[in-house]
């Protein structure tokens, strides 16, 4: 039903490295689950939910059209003003969270989150970094760096969540930031390395 045998090796490299990464989270679990408490990964559901609460505009959703424009100039510009939204987007957060981290905490029901939600701002600069790049690499056609990076971010995720065990709920809350890290350094070099822009 493919149109091409392109599209379907495309198609394989995504859905593989995915795949890969979930099998990697999968075979992980039962590490993490006896170094962790059930409460700490209470605290991680929090933290995820606010996660994707306050990460949904970080970029405003301008990294979905990199791919569209002809000229690599003019997706250059939407990269420029994904992370200059998304630099502005968490200043505003730093300061939202620096003034209402135990509103938010109590919100929540879980006041020992407070203590973590610094990380929140921080994630969602390495998130939104990783997001721009991402679709930088899909513009390029770099499917094997997109696959191969979200194997790597799983990687790294389960390496700091059992380094890290020692910090209780922080050292699974790192690994998820780490991730982010690790995918933005990576898929960043497909976009450094582009010529005559």
């Amino acid at each position: 039903m493919l149109p091409g045998p392109g599209l379907a090796r495309n198609i394989t490299l995504l859905v593989g490295g995915t795949a890969g990464a979930q099998g990697l989270v999968i075979l992980s679990a039962p590490i993490i689950t006896r170094l962790y408490d059930p409460g700490h990964f209470g605290l991680l559901a929090a933290y995820t939910a606010l996660f994707s609460i306050f990460g949904v505009i970080d970029t405003l959703r301008y990294e979905l059209a990199i791919p569209l424009p002809e000229e690599d100039k003019s997706a250059a510009n939407l990269v420029a003003i994904c992370i200059i939204s998304n630099a502005f987007y968490t200043i505003l957060t730093s300061v939202i969270i620096y003034l209402y981290k135990t509103e938010i905490a109590l919100f929540m029901k879980l006041p020992e989150l407070a203590d973590y939600l610094w990380l929140l701002p921080l994630g969602i600069l390495l998130s939104g970094t990783n997001k721009t790049f991402s679709y930088w690499a899909i513009r390029k056609k770099s499917f094997k760096v997109v696959a191969s990076t979200r194997i790597k971010q799983s990687i790294a995720t389960g390496f700091i969540q059992v380094l890290a065990y020692k910090l209780q709920g922080l050292g699974l809350l790192l690994g998820q930031a780490c991730s982010h890290a690790v995918g933005m350094f990576q898929l960043g070099k497909t976009f450094l390395s582009a010529r005559g822009l």
